[in-house]
């Protein structure tokens, strides 16, 4: 089934100020999504829904993730009322079988009970940022926040709240992946480790400031370990990027999604309605358009979406034009960063770790038979910027 994903920026609002946040300048900002502009927005994402199933001819999965700042401190009553919506809009049967899914992006410092009801009568799948070393993940007070973090995923696993963790590989965590690794491991979750992203506070001088070199060892020594651990939990984007070396060292290939061919796999909704590729936000001159203001179908048929096609195609012929990796890669890392991916050369940490992957594998003796008796697991993190 193909799978859309809306990262819906419900509010910015956030009671962690994290030094690496790209959200920083509006941490403090308590502006929401009304509920008149959910309802649009949800229109839209039915209606966007319909197209896809329509263009592929097969069903399409859309997960909605709530994200922010920090989503767990919206009202209860306010999520509720969303929910309701949904109900009333996306359908009842289809949120039961899947077509449709609730996502949240939580930082867990603040969890109270009736969240801790919500997340599970709504069958919420959760994503919670844990980078376990501290000094860079703090209160807006100052406080550390990892010890409370930590304290609350274990009340989501008393509970019986399956989830998920995102780990940012950046200098304060650089040197411990192996250490969370096994913090990860004792909880039975797979997570998600985040190269540090551009943010206000994220120049070259910070003391959380990571190399691309730094970056890939780091992810590099992760996989020595992943693989003597014998594959536990599931580590993303490792598990892409075994996948693909693994299509590579058994000669078969796999058709990476095309926008102009499949549609837009992750879309990102601001806070005022914008609507954005990934790679492109926020800047306002290079917006899709705007939900709030104009149906879907306007927007996709636009003048501004046809630029955006455009520009991935550009960003495709640039990075992935005579890549070893080009009919077996998603093509998704190419679009993760726009500053990250060094001008005319590979995705910024993805080849370096495929190959070095690809490498091992041969070195260790893997054929293609064994190759293709190796099962991946599913991977049960939430993956979104």
């Amino acid at each position: 089934m193909y799978r859309v994903i809306w990262v819906i920026k419900v509010s910015k609002l956030c009671n962690l100020r994290c030094r690496y946040c790209y959200e920083w300048n509006e941490l403090g900002n308590p502006t929401r999504i009304s509920l008149p502009d959910w309802a649009r927005l949800l229109h839209a994402i039915k209606r966007h829904n319909e197209l896809q199933a329509q263009r592929l001819g097969v069903p399409v999965e859309t997960r909605m993730v709530w994200h922010g700042g920090e989503p767990l401190l919206l009202p209860t009553d306010y999520m509720r009322a969303v929910l309701a919506l949904q109900e009333d809009i996306l359908g009842r049967q289809a949120l039961d079988v899947g077509i449709y899914s609730n996502n949240i992006q939580t930082n867990l410092y603040k969890l109270t009970d009736d969240k801790l009801d919500l997340l599970q009568e709504a069958g919420f799948r959760i994503g919670v940022s844990m980078d376990l070393a501290g000094g860079v993940r703090l209160s807006a007070g100052g406080q550390e926040s990892e010890a409370r973090v930590a304290a609350n995923m274990d009340r989501l696993a008393e509970a019986g709240i399956r989830f998920g963790a995102i780990t940012v590989l950046a200098g304060h965590t650089v040197g411990h992946l192996r250490t969370i690794y096994d913090f990860m491991e004792a909880l039975n979750i797979g997570f998600r480790v985040l190269p540090l992203f551009p943010s206000p506070l994220g120049t070259p001088e910070a003391h959380f400031a990571v190399s691309r070199e730094e970056s890939v060892a780091a992810l590099n020594d992760l996989f020595l370990y992943w693989m003597e651990r014998d594959f536990s939990v599931t580590v993303s984007p490792l598990d892409r990027y075994l996948q693909t070396a693994l299509l590579q060292l058994s000669g078969l290939k796999s058709a990476a999604w095309q926008r102009r061919l499949h549609g837009d796999g992750v879309l990102v909704v601001n806070t005022d309605g914008n609507l954005y590729q990934v790679i492109d936000a926020y800047q306002e001159e290079l917006a899709l358009g705007n939900l709030f203001r104009q149906p879907i179908e306007d927007i996709l048929a636009s003048e501004a979406h046809a630029a955006s096609l455009d520009r991935a195609d550009a960003v495709e012929a640039e990075h992935c034009a005579d890549c070893s990796f080009r009919d077996i890669c998603t093509h998704g890392p190419v679009f993760e960063s726009r500053i990250a991916n060094p001008p005319g050369g590979r995705c910024a940490v993805a080849y370096d770790v495929q190959n070095f992957i690809a490498g091992h594998l041969r070195h260790i003796g893997f054929d293609s038979s064994a190759l293709r008796e190796l099962e991946l697991r599913e991977d049960s993190a939430l993956a979104v910027a």
